[in-house]
């Protein structure tokens, strides 16, 4: 699968796989400190809860050591105190309430049932006094106006009536204590006895007033009457106020044990909280270190496994390539080019080295067909040249013959050894004339031999030409094929090898971008290890923190413990903070522990990073060495495709210029057939023919061109030159003169040639002559 993916998708998609992992472990840290917070708020509201209590508890205890002042100093600040005390539990409720508590309405209904409560005692209470205080100043100005009494009676010497005071006095005291009694706590019962009492002073005094005594003495029995009177009228009033306040008390009290109960249930309910938001603190803190310990090892075992897997397959594919890519530049052209099934960088890479492989075979194999094809030409050259040497022998020796005079003997055709079959027609001709000639060759043996011998001159240098020119010309056509083939193929390697130097560099520069992130990855993983090693020194900075506010809260412990009953409040707290203060060093502990692991994970995280990339270094110049065979690779194939674009050039132009020359030679063979034809002509009417025919049969020429411009010319045969010259003026017209003289024109450049041409200008200047 990996061979249809491209080395950028894979490096990106490695690096894609570890960035949404971080990403993934970001989201997971973001909610489970979301879920910390959550749980930090419920501890502090727990805490805050546990706090309030502790106050309430505070409160409620200052309310009822301010409603025991109360009772002990009834005065109007120390009722405000108590009044402001239970405001303050109640204040401290409605906070209770604020915080989400259920037991917050409850204090607070509480509280108010306390504050209507307390003002009802309150009430009562400075009612009770103030009637108290007006009873003991009744009592004690009666008692002194009894005793008054008392002395005026002793004054005057009525002792029965001084007697009489005397014992209202006692018994108005006695009614006094028995009050007092029940107003210091004493039962109703205490109370009622006092009515006895009361009674006795009432009739004691009532029984002065029967009896005859003083009208001063009298004001005072008729007053101390009247105040005992109102004495106890008030006495009355207050027996039902003091149950009224005794109730009030108790009502105050069991509302405050109440509130000192619910207190304490708030306290039980926030410590619980408390623990069962400590519980899932510590949970949550579990669950993230494991999420972050796992994620870590995830993500470093995943970009291990990522790192390893892309360097192995490159570090396997460059090296295969390498050794492909050296094999060929080496000749190897049988070496099989693997890798080229896939769509990555590599696969295209094996696919260019492939197609370069294939192109250096056709041109291998182009090279043999050329060279096939010039070992044929040269065969067919030298077979050629051995049956155009035995018709040269054969014919040569024939003309000799001619040339000696002997028409005895013709051109043989043995079947062990028989004449070549291309010039076989020319055998034939010479033999036909060989027996034509017999007769009549005493008579025009001289201008038959010159016109024969210049037509055979002129048509076997023609001919020659004309084939010669012929085979050039497809030889030269087929090797301009082979040269267009071969060059377009050249052509083709040169670019696929400028495709693949092109592919090489985009993988040098994607292998060099992927060194630049992982250079990128290594300064951040960097980064990360020194915010790792600056969170550390943060959290010891706390650790210290929280060691001092634990060595603060215990102080503040032991001076609240120093300070007794009024700080009581200040202790709890001061506990709760200790408390709070070593969890807090604990977690501190805990965290920079967990940091430190973290910050060796990254530290080793960073050296396979590191290690990561070094491999791609090595890639990197693995794939420049690459790239730089390609380019001497594209660079040659570029100046042998160059090369063979003008070498084709040259074959091209040549091969124009033989055709040129074959159409010339086909011109001057063409006038030497109709040259050759008058000559016979001639001979027939020398022969002694009666007439002229008015049209001139043309013999087919031969297949295959004698090559007598090769023959040796003998004496005899030179001495014939000037009859030939004369028969040939004799029966030339001018026009096929011209005709000759033109074809030959253009091979005057030629020395085989040239002397032919020149020949032919004087022999047309003669015929110019003749025919005038």
């Amino acid at each position: 699968m990996l061979k249809n993916i491209r080395i950028s998708t894979r490096i990106a998609g490695g690096f894609g796989v570890i960035l949404l992992m971080l990403a993934l472990f970001a989201g997971l840290t973001w909610s489970q400190l979301h879920s910390l917070r959550d749980v930090s708020a419920e501890a502090d509201n727990a805490e805050a809860r546990a706090i309030i209590a502790a106050d309430m508890d505070h409160g409620v205890g200052k309310a009822t050591i301010a409603v025991g002042a109360y009772l002990e100093a009834p005065t109007e600040e120390s009722g405000d105190a108590v009044i402001a005390a239970i405001q303050h539990v109640r204040a401290l409720a409605v906070d209770l309430d604020a915080l989400g508590s259920k037991n917050g309405a409850p204090m607070i209904a509480l509280k108010d049932r306390h504050l209507a409560e307390a003002q009802v005692f309150i009430d009562l209470y400075q009612a009770r006094n103030g009637l108290i205080a007006r009873m003991q100043k009744t009592a004690i100005e009666h008692r002194r106006n009894i005793e008054q009494l008392q002395g005026l009676f002793e004054g005057r010497g009525a002792r029965d009536d001084a007697y009489a005071a005397m014992a209202a006095s006692n018994s108005l005291l006695v009614t006094r204590a028995r009050v007092d009694r029940f107003l210091s706590g004493a039962d109703v019962a205490d109370f009622d006895e006092a009515q006895a009492p009361y009674e006795e002073t009432q009739s004691q005094l009532q029984d002065i007033a029967r009896r005859p005594i003083p009208d001063d003495a009298r004001t005072l029995v008729t007053t101390a009457l009247a105040g005992v009177t109102d004495y106890w009228t008030d006495a009355t009033t207050l027996r039902e106020l003091e149950v009224n306040v005794r109730q009030a008390v108790a009502a105050v009290e069991v509302t405050s044990k109440e509130a000192v109960a619910l207190v304490e249930v708030i306290r039980e309910t926030a410590g619980g909280l408390l623990a069962e938001a400590d519980a899932r603190f510590e949970e949550i803190m579990q669950t993230t270190i494991a999420a972050i310990l796992g994620g870590v090892a995830l993500a470093i075992l995943i970009g291990m496994s990522i790192a390893t897997i892309l360097s192995r397959d490159l570090r396997r594919r460059l090296s295969q390539t390498v050794d492909q890519t050296r094999s060929l530049a080496n000749g190897d052209l049988q070496v099989e080019i693997k890798g080229q099934d896939g769509r990555n960088e590599l696969a295209e890479l094996e696919q260019a080295l492939g197609v370069f492989r294939q192109n250096a075979i056709d041109r291998r194999d182009l090279e043999e067909q050329a060279r096939q094809a010039q070992d044929a030409t040269a065969a067919a050259r030298d077979t050629e040249a051995r049956q155009q040497a035995r018709v040269v022998r054969d014919i040569g020796a024939g003309l000799d013959r001619l040339s000696r005079g002997d028409l005895t003997e013709q051109i043989p055709n043995p079947i062990s050894d028989p004449f070549p079959a291309g010039y076989d027609a020319l055998r034939e001709a010479f033999n036909t004339v060989v027996e034509n000639l017999t007769g009549t060759v005493a008579r025009i043996t001289d201008v038959a031999d010159q016109v024969r011998g210049g037509a055979s001159e002129i048509t076997s240098a023609a001919q020659d030409l004309a084939s010669r020119a012929e085979t050039q010309a497809a030889t030269l056509e087929q090797s301009a094929a082979a040269l267009t083939q071969m060059s377009a193929s050249v052509t083709s390697t040169a670019d696929r090898a400028r495709q693949a130097e092109h592919a090489s560099r985009q993988n040098r520069d994607i292998a060099q971008s992927s060194t630049e992130i992982v250079r990128d990855a290594v300064t951040a993983m960097r980064g990360i290890e020194a915010s790792s090693d600056q969170i550390t020194r943060i959290i010891s900075v706390i650790d210290d923190i929280a060691f001092q506010t634990n060595l603060l809260a215990l102080n503040a412990g032991v001076e609240a413990a120093r300070a007794g009953e009024a700080g009581r409040g200040f202790a709890v707290v001061a506990s709760e903070v200790r408390g709070l203060a070593q969890r807090a060093s604990g977690s501190a502990r805990e965290i920079k522990l967990l940091i430190s692991e973290s910050a060796s994970q990254v530290k080793a995280g960073s050296a396979l990073v590191g290690r990561t990339g070094d491999s791609l270094e090595q890639i990197l110049v693995m794939a420049k060495e690459v790239s730089d065979q390609i380019s001497a690779i594209a660079l040659a194939a570029n100046e042998q495709a160059i090369g063979l674009i003008e070498v084709n050039t040259g074959v091209n132009q040549l091969d124009q210029v033989t055709q040129q020359n074959a159409a010339v030679a086909e011109q001057a063979n063409a006038a030497a057939a109709s040259l050759q034809q008058r000559a016979e002509d001639l001979t027939q009417e020398i022969s002694g023919s009666a007439a002229r025919t008015s049209e001139t049969l043309i013999p087919s020429p031969p297949s295959s061109p004698p090559a007598f411009s090769a023959m040796p010319m003998s004496s005899s045969a030179q001495t014939e030159t000037t009859v030939r010259n004369t028969v040939i003026m004799a029966i030339a017209t001018k026009d096929e003169l011209d005709m000759i003289v033109s074809a030959l024109s253009a091979y005057n450049h030629n020395t085989k040639y040239r002397a032919l041409y020149e020949k032919l200008i004087r022999q047309q200047d003669q015929v110019y002559e003749l025919a005038g």
